[in-house]
């Protein structure tokens, strides 16, 4: 089967992601987006698959109005696997990856979310810089009113949520200006020095 596809937005090459498999899935439309959740065969229930989809919905919603910025990708696509197989990113563009060894599928789903407007969108110029942005953002794009985060672990991983957990507390940033004016209020700027 050859499969043939062409978007409107702009994805940068490291964005592009594929899932192959047997999955389940159910789909909504959100705004002017399609979301879709599949979910590996014999991993997950189509209860589990439809709670994700209104998860995703909601959150889509919430992380929206706090950023006051229309998701920037053409659809929302969530795919639920049994295991990540180490891979640390668990992000593409208009993807997320929610691997149920790691527990805590919807705030996966969260981290996720917020991924795909820093991190995917609006990238980094190299990976020195990433470490302040996700900084930043955990101190305040994770602290949404609407998302209620829980604590991921994995520790029979050397590369999972938890490491990155201990490694995104231990850097500080050290840039007065950031660490003065912006490190407290990222939603708030974004809102103010959209457009």
């Amino acid at each position: 089967k050859t499969a043939s596809w062409k978007v409107d937005t702009a994805i940068p090459a490291t964005g592009l992601n594929f899932a192959v498999g047997k999955f389940e899935s159910s789909e909504a439309q959100s705004g002017i987006n399609k979301v879709r959740v599949f979910g590996e065969t014999g991993v997950v229930t189509g209860d589990e698959i439809q709670e994700i989809l209104s998860e995703a919905i909601r959150s889509k919603r919430v992380l929206e109005n706090e950023l006051s910025f229309e998701y920037p990708w053409e659809a929302l696509n969530v795919v639920i696997l049994e295991d990540n197989f180490w891979d640390e990113k668990a992000d593409a563009a208009g993807v997320i990856y929610l691997a149920k060894n790691r527990g805590a599928l919807t705030t996966q789903l969260q981290r996720g979310l917020v991924a795909q407007w820093f991190g995917q969108y609006q990238r980094t110029e190299n990976v020195t810089y990433q470490y302040e942005v996700f900084e930043l953002i955990r101190k305040s794009a994770f602290n949404i009113s609407g998302f209620e985060s829980k604590e991921i672990g994995n520790s029979d991983s050397l590369f999972s949520l938890s490491k990155w957990n201990e490694l995104s507390r231990c850097c500080e940033i050290e840039d007065p200006f950031l660490k003065n004016n912006i490190e407290q209020s990222l939603a708030g700027l974004i809102r103010k020095e959209s457009g």
